[in-house]
């Protein structure tokens, strides 16, 4: 008499306990609590140093194109309501140059003062002046973009309209001149020009976060950009 064979018990398949199962599951849930934060720290530093890159790319490619054209270019800064419905504080960096290669003009005229790119916008950030670099790094008595510490005329505020932001204020300026030299103000030729850069505080603009603060330090004679980060900058 023949019987039919027998299957070998290493395939046999063995199911998960209720207990074993909600075990699992409960560990899942725990990791995903704690990666979250995480996750987000990361995209923020990640935003940051996405922003420390395009405002340094913004700020050579002006300058080049002031020495190869031969005339004067101006990133305008500002601040512009959220974008794309966000509520998000917004900082826009707009390259401006001058169409007769003069100082001289309405930079609210698109006419005379063409944009040169399309604008920077850096969403959730803000530029804080309060933020120095710590010691050997003083940045105390560098000027910045705002004219609030220096002499000679510095930029009155404007208004531009901006593709998909609308009119924006803008209150900052830093300009190249032919010969590349950078200032803030249209007089004064600046030895160092600061522009200090945070995420604000929630919605609130008037206080800086202090989690990933950065500094970009822009040489007013030849135009060299040193970027100071989280252990180079006093909170």
């Amino acid at each position: 008499m023949s019987y039919p064979p027998q299957r070998s018990s290493r395939f046999r398949c063995e199911a998960f306990s209720l207990i074993e199962l909600l075990t699992v599951m409960a560990i899942i849930v725990t990791l995903s609590a704690v990666s979250v934060p995480a996750l987000q720290s990361i995209r923020g530093g990640s935003t940051v140093n996405k922003a420390v890159a395009d405002l340094s790319s913004t700020l050579e490619m002006a300058r080049a194109y002031a020495m190869a054209n031969r005339t004067y270019v101006r990133i305008l800064l500002g601040n512009a309501p959220a974008a794309n419905g966000q509520v998000l504080p917004v900082l826009v960096a707009q390259p401006i140059f001058s169409a007769n290669g003069s100082t001289s003009g309405d930079m609210t005229d698109t006419s005379a003062w063409p944009a040169l790119s399309r604008p920077l916008v850096l969403q959730n950030l803000r530029i804080f002046d309060s933020l120095q670099g710590s010691q050997p790094i003083d940045t105390r008595n560098d000027v910045t973009p705002f004219g609030s510490n220096v002499l000679g005329a510095v930029m009155s505020p404007l208004k531009r309209s901006i593709s998909g932001l609308g009119p924006t204020d803008f209150t900052g300026v830093i300009q190249f001149s032919p010969i590349g030299e950078a200032r803030v103000s249209f007089e004064e030729p600046a030895r160092y020009i600061k522009i200090a850069i945070d995420q604000p505080a929630g919605s609130n603009a008037s206080s800086a976060m202090g989690k990933n603060p950065f500094i970009l330090r822009l040489s007013g004679i030849n135009g060299s950009i040193r970027v100071l980060r989280d252990g180079e900058v006093a909170l």
